[in-house]
Parts: structure tokens; C-alpha cells; sequence
């Protein structure tokens, strides 16, 4: 299934092969919007309701779903949605670069049209069907992409759509370009399909590397050859007693040790954070810091993730003086995210690498400092293995169901604590492994975006009439045009007719 990388469709200065006509859309498909249905009206059976959320990408779910009774919707047979037709999401259209339209299928229906969503349909099933195809296309994306409006909800009108030109097809060539572009799709979705367990295989992957590390297996063998380590025991202490230095002074404050039960290797120690770190807080933003007299760029959760920093957007915040040493940053702190909406988000944790100097820290961020600092790469990866996030959930979790964290719960977390020399060794293998595996996540992403360029590349070549053999026995799309008009004429006249009627009675 070889194919080229134009991604070109004909534009309505090239020529079209023979039998081919331009049309605007609104010659070939009737395109309606729904209505605004009230939720009081809404059942548990019924009428399906097509809403935005049941838009997706090619295809329609239903993981959101309402009814309307049937003495309702059919009130308004106009927007009632059969088999075949096609449905675009009219707000926020496009999504990380994709479009959100689709095409109905048998177990769509019965549904009807609700508010901000459009829809395209046909009396002819291959019309709708060839049109579909189009919709998908690189093409229509752009087309809509340039008649957005609006920037913090964008949206597309249906007034601009009836005026998108289309490269129409004799009828017969439509349905086998149809049948040829689903054939070749069939097999790139299986190969889609292959694909997306690579990230879930990727992950699990990680976790295997960082759970082999603090059970202390990457490290066996070395452990064996340097048997006259320096024992965590030893470590700890001495950061014990300069911590407990910094405490005597009141600059800091230790949390006992919680007892753990889990197995390690020799020479290595259950701590708890606060034993080999100093924890701290960081500002809280408020109206009363508009008139302090220092101002410096801070982070806020937005700007920290899991091993990721994003620093597109930093913000400035101002301060008091005696407030600066406590929330300034160190390249090496470790910082953890003390809340977010959502239970698997809690507890992101990053190294800040120093690149804006000077930098603060808001409150919702909880700064470790670690005394050598190149302990906080170890611990980094200790809180993303699968039992660092275990623990780190377990605290964050409440009756009340607010998730989050404190200083107190950061404090209490246990650390398989190991000598200073495994650490930099650790560290090293995990770093190495991971490199690895990125490079693999690389190869999967290169795949996947020529598996999309495979498809648009299908298309381009539909739609410039390359995919399929041209029959100069198909009737001309010129015909298939005047039939349409037509048969859009006997239905006018058949409206009006029962109109009259209406009025006569």
C-alpha cells in the first residue's frame, strides 16, 4: 500500500478529469443545525439526543447520552438523524489538530440533532458517503479552520458551509472510490490499532525499570563488587545531624518516622522525607500583594509535571523581603504538586533545573531541598515508580473525597533511602534505560504520523481522481447535479402543495 506524500487536492482552478463538475456543497447536501431542548424533557429512554460531546473523531460515541421521549422529538421530523448521516461538532470543531465530524451508523439511530451540532445530509446514501470522505480530508479540515470564529470558545456557523466547493465525481466513480479509500482505511486502522498498545507497553515498561530498581536488582551485581559502600545508615546520619543543626536554629522541622514493613537490600534504610530533606511551602497568592515592593517570576502548578517542566507562561508575583530565601529556587529542588482536580495528577513531581534565576515558587507547589542535591534525582524517580505513586495517592486520599497534599503528608512520605555511590549508580542505569525506551516512543510517534499521512495521502489521491480507473460510460456528475436540482424542485412543490391544502381546510 504504497502511496506519496502530496497531500494536494485539485482546488477549483485545476482541472477536473472528465465527468468531474466543482459544486458548492449546498447543491449536492442539505446542512441543518439542531435545536436547544430542555433538560427538563430529558428521559432515561427514548430518542437518542445527539450532543456535542457524542461527536468524536470519525465516529460517534455515546459514553454521554440523553433521551427525549417520542412525542417530542418527532415533533421535529426536520432534525431527526438517520443512517448515513454526517454530524460536525459547530463548537470547538477541531482538537488537537483533528476534526470532529462523523458518520451515523445503524446503531446511531434513532436520534435527533441537538443545539451546536451540524449536520450534513442526502437523499442519496453514495453522496453522503463520497462527501465523508471529503470531510476527512486535509482540505475540509483547513477550509474549516479558516472560518472560525471567536478565541476563547472558537466555532463555525453553518452559514459558511453551503459555500465550500467540492470536487464531485460521477456517481458510479464516487462509489468506487468509496469502496476503495474504506478497503485501504480498513487496513491502516488495524495498523492504527497495533499502535495504540505501544504507549500502555511503553509505560509498563518504565514501571518495570524503576520497580527492578528499588528492589535493588540493576544494582546487584554492583553491589557485589563495592561491598565496602558507605551503608545508607551512615548517610542518613549525616544528613540527620545537619538538618537537626538547621532545626535548632528554627529554619526547619523534622516528622518521625513512620514504620514500613518492605523488604530491601542490605546497607539500605526506610526513611521518611522529611528526615533526608528540608520541606517547605511556598507563597499564596493574594489581592494584598499588589503593593509589596519586590516582584520576581514565580512557578505554579501549571508550570510543573511529571519529569517535565512547561515554562511558556511565567508569571511574576511580589513580596517582602523577609519572604524571599524561603521560596526562592535552587536548580535541583524537587518540586511536587500538593493538588489538582484529579487523583492521578496529584503528587507531579519535577526538578527545577534553574533556568530562570531569579525564580519563586506559589504554595500549591511543596519545594524539597536535599543536602547533597544530587539526591533529588533518585528520590524524583522514586516517587514515579508505581509504589512511590501508590503511596503518594493512599495520603492524598480523604473521606470527604478532596484529594490533596500538605506539607505534613510530603513530610511523612517513605524513602528507600540507599548509599550515595548506588544512588549515582541507579540514576545512571535508569537514565540509560530511559533513553532507550524514548527512543522506541519516538519510532512509535514517527509511525503513527505516517500511518495519518498514509490516509491523507489516500485521499489527495481520491479526490484528484488518481485512486480509481475513470469509465467514460459514467454518466457525467453534471447529470447527477440536474437530477438533484430536480428532485429538490418536486419536494418544494411538494411542501407548498400540502401548504395549500393546509390553508384551504
Amino acid at each position: 500500500m504504497s502511496m506519496s506524500s502530496d497531500f494536494s487536492i485539485l482546488s477549483d482552478n485545476d482541472d477536473l478529469p472528465m465527468g468531474w463538475e466543482w459544486t458548492n456543497l449546498d447543491r449536492i447536501l442539505s446542512i441543518i443545525s439542531g435545536e436547544a431542548f430542555k433538560k427538563k424533557d430529558y428521559t432515561t429512554s427514548g430518542v437518542k439526543l445527539l450532543q456535542i460531546a457524542n461527536v468524536s473523531f470519525g465516529e460517534i460515541v455515546w459514553e454521554q447520552q440523553n433521551f427525549l421521549p417520542e412525542d417530542i422529538a418527532y415533533q421535529f421530523p426536520e432534525i431527526i438523524l438517520k443512517e448515513n448521516d454526517v454530524v460536525i461538532a459547530l463548537n470547538r470543531p477541531i482538537i488537537g489538530g483533528r476534526l470532529k465530524i462523523a458518520r451515523l451508523k445503524r446503531q446511531d439511530t434513532p436520534s435527533i440533532l441537538y443545539q451546536r451540532v451540524g449536520c450534513f445530509k442526502s437523499i442519496d446514501n453514495d453522496l453522503i458517503k463520497y462527501f465523508f470522505l471529503y470531510g476527512q480530508s486535509h482540505i475540509f479540515l483547513k477550509y474549516i479552520q479558516e472560518n472560525l470564529q471567536g478565541s476563547d470558545q472558537p466555532y463555525i456557523n453553518t452559514s459558511c458551509l453551503p459555500k465550500l466547493t467540492i470536487p464531485l465525481a460521477p456517481l458510479n466513480e464516487q462509489r468506487r472510490i468509496v469502496e476503495k479509500v474504506e478497503a485501504l482505511m480498513a487496513r491502516s486502522r488495524k495498523a492504527k490499532e497495533a499502535l495504540d498498545t505501544i504507549p500502555k507497553l511503553i509505560e509498563q515498561f518504565r514501571q518495570s525499570v524503576l520497580a527492578a530498581a528499588f528492589r535493588g536488582d540493576l544494582t546487584a551485581d554492583w553491589r557485589e563488587q563495592n561491598p565496602n559502600i558507605e551503608p545508607a545508615s551512615v548517610l542518613s546520619e549525616r544528613i540527620r545531624k545537619d538538618l537537626y543543626e538547621k532545626m535548632d536554629q528554627g529554619t526547619l522541622s523534622i516528622d518521625s518516622k513512620e514504620e514500613t514493613d518492605k523488604k530491601i537490600p542490605k546497607k539500605w534504610l526506610w526513611v521518611s522525607l522529611s528526615e533526608i530533606g528540608k520541606v517547605s511551602g511556598g507563597l499564596t497568592k493574594n489581592s494584598t500583594r499588589n503593593v509589596l515592593p519586590l516582584e520576581f517570576p514565580y512557578l505554579r502548578v501549571a508550570n510543573v509535571y511529571s519529569n517535565k517542566l512547561d515554562l511558556s507562561e511565567i508569571k511574576n508575583i511580589k513580596i517582602r523581603s523577609e519572604e524571599l530565601e524561603r521560596v526562592l529556587l535552587r536548580k535541583g529542588d524537587l518540586l511536587i504538586v500538593e493538588g489538582n482536580g484529579s487523583l492521578d495528577q496529584i503528587g507531579r513531581a519535577s526538578i527545577w533545573d534553574g533556568s530562570i534565576d531569579p525564580c519563586l515558587h506559589q504554595n500549591h507547589l511543596i519545594k524539597v531541598r536535599f543536602e547533597p542535591i544530587e539526591m533529588s534525582e533518585y528520590i524524583l524517580f522514586w516517587l514515579l515508580s508505581r509504589e512511590g505513586r501508590s503511596q503518594i495517592m493512599q495520603v492524598a486520599s480523604s473521606t470527604t473525597g478532596l484529594h490533596t497534599l500538605s506539607l505534613g503528608k510530603i513530610s511523612k512520605l517513605q524513602i528507600p533511602l540507599i548509599p550515595l555511590a548506588e544512588q549515582h549508580q541507579i540514576v545512571t542505569i535508569i537514565k540509560e534505560l530511559f533513553d532507550s525506551i524514548d527512543r522506541l516512543f519516538y519510532q512509535y510517534q514517527g509511525a503513527f504520523s505516517q500511518l495519518e499521512n498514509l490516509n491523507q495521502s489516500i485521499l489527495s489521491k481520491a479526490f484528484r481522481g488518481e485512486l480509481v480507473e475513470q469509465d467514460p460510460n459514467d454518466e457525467p456528475a453534471s447529470v447527477l447535479l440536474e437530477r438533484i436540482q430536480k428532485e429538490r424542485e418536486k419536494e418544494k412543490a411538494k411542501v407548498k402543495q400540502i401548504g395549500v391544502k393546509k390553508l384551504k381546510k
